[in-house]
């Protein structure tokens, strides 16, 4: 493909994600920012430049633990120091990465079933994040990565999901910023990944895709990343500056390892790996800590240089990120790149498009005559018409009025359909403030009878599972809980009144069902009770 033409694609279905593999990565924390230029040979990633950009004056008093901190970026320190940088050095590019410290950007690990399918995660993924993130998600950006894995007690498929978010007002400032300094934004991420892909990159000793806890011991902070299956899982930061001796150190690195066995139902870290400035008094606090066989490694034969913050290796993390194959991607710009295999399909897609759409041109050809015709007989009938009561000859006054209830009844159906809004997003927000953590949705179906026969309703069906991991009473009882207060929802009680059914096709842990309309059967007994909520008509027929 030549480039012209892949340009021309790329403007019509989006860029080919190693369109721009040469990038600059820059780290931004709260105090300090990096930017690193990197070149990837053969023999691995090779660090050309690396430099630190303090962050001066910052009034820390506008900044809050545990939140999104969006003040930082109207205050515009961090972009005059950046200024200074651009205007004294010349780089090799001017694209950039972003790699956004744990400040401005939040990371969630959480399971949903295997059964949601792929074409539905762009909506219940986000639905099922409102349970651990508190932000309106209208002001935030997201990104999230999905890799299936199986359960060790009950060899179940199930999917662990990779949420991350930070706000639109962030990168909008971030884009309009660094366009005023001559650089353009190509993609941000959170630190997390960019440290966990620079740790994948470079770790030699590593073998296979085992979770690993990298830990990065700087000057005053400690790192510790959390990987499995190469994707960040968790990210955490601890203060070791002060006078409590390392032997007495405990950075609840084991409430993390829990956290995430219990939703995977097994432990995925293999090992942990202790890299930074003076490490050694470190190692056995962290074995200890861990209760994982610590691995040391020297990061500084890697890139040349004594890394002393993890800021550093954020910043080439970052700029390998359109080199790098292994680790997924969390990309908060989304914008319209494409990984290579849906470049590939969708550039195949456009080109059986492009045939269609010239098959489709010839037959609108065709019948544009056909129109053409049809206007000429109609302006010659026109013509010869002398009066349109002409029309009503013959008729009875019974049949006069007859057509014309039906001209009403055709106009009331078109304004409806003008009329019409968008109703069902309320409804949906109001299933997720409502339903509790141990239920999910797997399907929902929304009908509007159209054109409207009079007396029909609309219909709301959710199908899902429960799993309050107690027994079968315990999820009906839930079931039961989840439809009553949400008949009471306002929208909810627009559509289905105060009524609604639930019934139950299996039950956890019988080989049968219990439904509050009759009983459906199961081959087996399981783990999880589904429910099918409805409510409204039971007219499916006709909906919009």
């Amino acid at each position: 493909m030549s480039s012209s033409l892949a340009s021309i694609t790329e403007a019509l279905i989006g860029q080919n994600m190693n369109a721009h593999p040469d990038c600059l990565g820059i780290y931004i924390g709260i105090d300090e920012m990096y930017v690193a230029q990197t070149t990837k040979k053969d023999s691995g990633t090779v660090l050309e430049s690396l430099v630190r950009v303090p962050i001066n004056s910052v009034d820390k008093t506008l900044l809050k633990p545990l939140d999104l901190n969006e003040a930082f970026f109207a205050m515009d320190n961090w972009l005059e120091s950046l200024k200074k940088v651009t205007s004294k050095k010349k780089w090799k590019t001017n694209r950039v990465v972003i790699s956004l410290a744990s400040s401005f950007c939040l990371l969630r690990h959480f399971v949903i079933p295997a059964a949601i399918e792929r074409k539905m995660w762009k909506s219940s993924i986000p639905l099922q994040a409102r349970k651990y993130i508190h932000f309106p998600f209208e002001k935030a950006e997201y990104a999230y990565h999905v890799y299936e894995f199986e359960t060790a007690a009950t060899k179940q498929k199930r999917l662990g999901v990779v949420f991350a978010m930070t706000t639109q007002q962030i990168i909008e400032r971030l884009r309009k910023g660094l366009k005023s300094v001559g650089l353009e934004l190509i993609s941000v991420e959170p630190s997390s990944l960019s440290l966990g892909r620079a740790f994948n990159d470079s770790d030699k000793e590593a073998v296979g895709n085992g979770g690993r806890i990298y830990s990065f011991f700087g000057k005053d902070l400690a790192s510790f990343v959390f990987l499995n299956e190469n994707a960040p899982v968790l990210l955490r930061e601890v203060e070791i500056s002060g006078s409590l001796p390392a032997e007495r150190r405990r950075f609840e690195i084991t409430n993390c390892t829990e956290f995430v066995a219990k939703q995977l139902e097994k432990d995925p870290f293999e090992e942990a790996v202790i890299v930074g400035t003076d490490v050694d008094p470190w190692i056995p606090a962290l074995e200890a800590d861990s209760k994982k066989p610590v691995r040391k490694w020297n990061l500084s034969e890697v890139y040349g240089i004594e890394t002393r913050s993890a800021g550093e290796i954020a910043a080439i993390g970052a700029s390998i990120k359109f080199h790098d194959h292994k680790t997924p991607d969390l990309d908060f710009t989304k914008g319209n790149r494409l990984s290579d295999y849906e470049f590939n399909a969708s550039l195949t897609a456009w080109k059986v498009s492009a045939v269609l759409i010239v098959i489709l041109l010839l037959l609108i050809g065709k019948g544009y005559l056909g129109v053409k015709s049809a206007e000429k007989n109609l302006r010659q009938t026109k013509a010869s018409a002398t009066q349109t009561i002409a029309d009503f000859d013959g008729l009875t006054a019974s049949q006069i009025q007859s057509n014309l209830s039906k001209m009403k009844s055709q106009n009331s159906n078109l304004q409806q359909m003008l009329q019409f809004d968008h109703v069902i997003t309320p409804v949906i927000m109001e299933v997720v403030d409502t339903i509790p953590q141990e239920m999910w949705i797997t399907k929902f179906s929304y009908t509007d009878p159209f054109p409207s026969k009079g007396g029909e309703a609309r219909n709301i069906v959710l199908e899902g599972a429960i799993k309050t991991s107690k027994d079968g009473r315990a999820d009906l009882a839930l079931g039961n809980q989840f439809r009553d207060k949400l008949v009471q929802q306002p929208n909810f009680k627009k559509i289905c009144g105060e009524k609604a059914n639930i019934r139950y096709p299996n039950v956890a842990g019988t080989a049968g069902g219990n439904s509050s309309r009759g009983n459906d059967s199961s081959s087996a007994a399981g783990t999880e009770t589904s429910f099918v909520f409805t409510c409204g008509s039971q007219q499916q027929e006709g909906g919009r």
